[in-house]
């Protein structure tokens, strides 16, 4: 099990950077919209990082991964409705335009934050083929399913704003 500690302990890791990344990232972006789903990622990410942290201290002490599956809301909410991925587009206005180099500034700090997603997601899908014991296989394509969850998210708000410059400066490809 100490293999599994230290691939515990690497997870732990790579969640606080990701908390890390999108609480500061909140603070810089422009669009109200944006931040909130920085936000509302940051806290996902410490519940994820709490759990992590649980199983651990599990396989340490006892050798063997929790009994129970994680708690509702640790790996994300039970109810997507009540979140701002769940809430996009009812009844909203349109956003108010904003300068070009603020939108693109938000794009770029999206695509990081797409990139830290998706190096989760791949993270955890080779760890969970990697895993022996049943019960932590299932956690890591828990956490994998998860974080493809928070790219696609993240990926649908990156294309409004693509769409947005692209109406803004009058060039539409699409």
């Amino acid at each position: 099990m100490r293999n599994e500690a230290s691939v515990l302990e690497f997870a732990m890791a790579m969640e606080k950077e990701g908390k890390e990344f999108f609480s500061s990232a909140a603070k810089r972006v422009k669009k109200p919209e944006t931040r909130e789903i920085l936000l509302e990622l940051a806290e996902w990410e410490e519940r994820h990082y709490q759990y992590l942290r649980s199983e651990k201290d599990a396989v340490e002490a006892t050798g063997t991964w929790l009994p129970t599956e994680p708690e509702a809301g640790v790996m994300g909410p039970k109810n997507k409705a009540d979140t701002v991925f769940g809430k996009r587009g009812e009844g909203k206005g349109p956003e108010p335009s904003l300068p070009i180099s603020e939108l693109t500034s938000d794009m770029a700090i999206l695509r990081m934050a797409i990139f830290i997603e998706r190096d989760l997601l791949e993270f955890y899908v080779k760890t969970a083929a990697t895993i022996g014991d049943g019960r932590g296989r299932q956690r890591f394509i828990a956490l994998a399913q998860w974080e493809g969850e928070h790219a696609a998210a993240l990926d649908a708000q990156y294309q409004i704003l693509q769409r947005n410059l692209w109406a803004d400066a009058e060039f539409a490809p699409f």
